[in-house]
């Protein structure tokens, strides 16, 4: 298995936003692609303009198709 992290720094105030667009719109587009599993969006606590995103791929190449 693969993964693969993104961190995103939002503007203020915008991550909940952001969160809601990677599992509505992002999360359609991925589940069709060969090799994906699953996708997991974090927003941090200490600083909520932060982002973690992980895909889960079954090879590295898969993601990075």
């Amino acid at each position: 298995m693969f993964t693969r992290v993104v961190e995103v720094t939002t503007k203020p105030g915008k991550a909940r936003e952001l969160s809601h667009t990677i599992t509505d719109k992002a999360l359609t587009i991925l589940k069709n692609q060969p090799g994906f599993v699953d996708e997991v969006v974090l927003i941090s606590n200490e600083n909520p303009d932060h982002i973690l995103a992980l895909s889960f791929w079954k090879t590295r190449e898969d993601a990075e198709k």
